[in-house]
């Protein structure tokens, strides 16, 4: 039906945080209290974690989530691009995520 994806982070601009890094319910199954509940674990998570905050990131083709997130109390805290620069062809190394994912 779904599963989300959270870990913790930290950068030098900010103090250690969650980063909702996603969230999916098949199609078949939203408005049914799938997202809410999965919320719910990545925010308890993150609570049990220590981390003060969940921050995410979401689309700007995504209207119907970001209604979602604004109806959970997040708020748009900037805007930006998204850039990248590949620097090795290969299978990752290392990661410096700790991953937790549950699905419902």
């Amino acid at each position: 039906m779904g599963w989300v994806h959270v870990c913790a982070a930290r950068d030098i601009e900010r103090p250690a945080h969650a980063v909702l890094n996603g969230l999916v319910v098949d199609a078949s199954a939203r408005r049914r209290g799938v997202a809410t509940s999965l919320m719910r674990r990545a925010e308890g998570w993150a609570a049990v974690a220590g981390l003060p905050c969940v921050r995410l990131y979401s689309h700007v083709d995504r209207a119907e989530a970001r209604a979602f997130y604004t109806w959970r109390g997040h708020t748009r805290t900037a805007t930006s691009h998204q850039m990248r620069s590949d620097v090795w062809g290969g299978a990752p190394r290392w990661s410096g995520c700790l991953r937790s994912a549950w699905a419902a």
